[in-house]
């Protein structure tokens, strides 16, 4: 349970164009947490830049933080030439499991460590997904959507050198929102990872993000609740200055309370120090878009714990 003096955070709305309102949500600094659970549900330990070790010493330092559930979720393969990241290849399979499985062990009773994978969506792995994660030792998946096409969301340079180039700022979001729902219809997935990434992309091509998105946001969180597909809310995107806030903003996040669309909580780590990040800070934006529960995925079903 959580119990709060005066809140941290206050949300202000502004009367924009056409009848629309911007919903503003800044900090303060008169709050306190108390929760028995912390939970990070999205961290990388990326091997084949920090070593296999990375993964055990993120969640040492997640342990260390008070964190009592951490989700490992790396990068499953991408088979899609045009990313420029790196990410597991099935022939890392078989030490992935075995690593994660000693690292489970060892934290026994201490803290329980989740298995899962972030896999991107596209159209063309769907197939190849469906019969391939049957067969893994999977608690949890994550979809995400960083490519669409020829336009790799979170690379900067790409977006002027894709097909997409001319598109504006609320075609984008349309764009990537449409593929959101995608990736939710093909069940395959227990929720999606930073589910407006979209945002990035914007200042490198001189935009911001549009006012008139209320729609977009209210039907999207209709999917995600019809297909039983939840979200989280990332941390990541604080320390990231073409972003500057969670993923996803107060707007959709208040838009999937609303529905109740399940959501959980990850740091989006690949730096093991971040383990456990601004879990206070998500917990009361989630209380303050209306949610009273947060989630977690383990053998791939769903537990709620109260906030």
């Amino acid at each position: 349970m959580v119990s709060t003096a005066e809140s941290r955070h206050h949300i202000e709305t502004d009367s924009g164009q056409a009848g629309m309102t911007t919903i503003n949500y800044r900090l303060s600094t008169d709050f306190y947490f108390q929760i028995k659970i912390k939970i990070d549900h999205h961290i990388h330990g990326a091997p084949w830049e920090y070593g296999w070790a990375n993964y055990r010493r993120s969640v040492w330092n997640g342990w260390n933080n008070g964190c009592n559930i951490i989700g490992i979720a790396e990068h499953g393969p991408r088979l899609n030439h045009r990313v420029p990241f790196r990410s597991l290849y099935f022939a890392d399979f078989d030490h992935y499991f075995n690593t994660i499985e000693e690292i489970r062990l060892e934290f026994q009773g201490h803290c329980d460590i989740l298995t899962g994978f972030e896999l991107d969506y596209h159209p063309d792995m769907v197939e190849h997904y469906r019969e391939v994660l049957p067969q893994l030792p999977l608690d949890f998946v994550i979809g995400a959507v960083h490519s669409i096409e020829d336009w790799i969301v979170d690379n900067p340079v790409s977006l002027k050198n894709s097909s997409f180039k001319d598109a504006d700022a609320y075609e984008l979001y349309h764009i990537y929102f449409n593929a959101v729902r995608e990736a939710a219809e093909t069940g395959l997935f227990n929720f999606i990872a930073h589910p407006d990434m979209v945002k990035k992309a914007l200042p490198h091509a001189g935009m911001k993000k549009p006012d008139n998105l209320s729609k977009l946001y209210r039907e999207t969180a209709d999917i995600l609740k019809a297909c039983d597909t939840g979200i989280e809310v990332n941390t990541r995107g604080l320390i990231l200055s073409d972003v500057g806030e969670f993923y996803p903003d107060f707007e959709f996040l208040s838009a999937c309370a609303q529905a109740e669309v399940p959501v959980t909580i990850g740091s989006d780590s690949h730096d093991s120090n971040r383990v456990g990040e601004s879990f206070e800070e998500a917990v009361d934006f989630i209380r303050q878009a209306g949610y009273k529960k947060i989630c977690y995925y383990k053998s791939r079903r769903i537990t709620f714990v109260e906030i």
